[in-house]
């Protein structure tokens, strides 16, 4: 299409189609609530992250638009998407399916 790989359009009808898939499961159980529904945020929040920080990063011309040339190197535009993805996985292991312990409220 208009000389672009066809897998970038995969690789987003499939994060689409997954995304949609569970949508319509939840809708049949009634929806989330709690830790399932942050997890679900979560995830769709850091991934639409690391696609528009890989995006970015990804093409050396757009860094140099806003880090100085002298100082753009593979290792920093490499450095953000890592850090993009570190985040991803760290809020999923951080909320992961274990209930969360909340702090006692005291009785008076």
């Amino acid at each position: 299409m208009y000389g672009l790989p066809p897998y970038p359009f995969f690789l987003f009808g499939f994060a689409g189609v997954l995304g949609a898939s569970g949508d319509w499961r939840e809708r049949r159980a009634h929806g989330l609530r709690g830790v399932p529904r942050l997890r679900r945020h979560l995830w769709r929040m850091c991934f639409a992250f690391l696609v528009a920080t890989i995006s970015f990063f990804s093409i050396r011309s757009r860094v140099a638009r806003v880090i100085p040339d002298s100082l753009v190197s593979p290792a920093v535009q490499l450095a953000p998407i890592v850090l993009a993805l570190v985040a991803l996985v760290y809020w999923l292991w951080r909320v992961r399916r274990v209930a969360m312990k909340l702090p006692q409220q005291s009785q008076a």
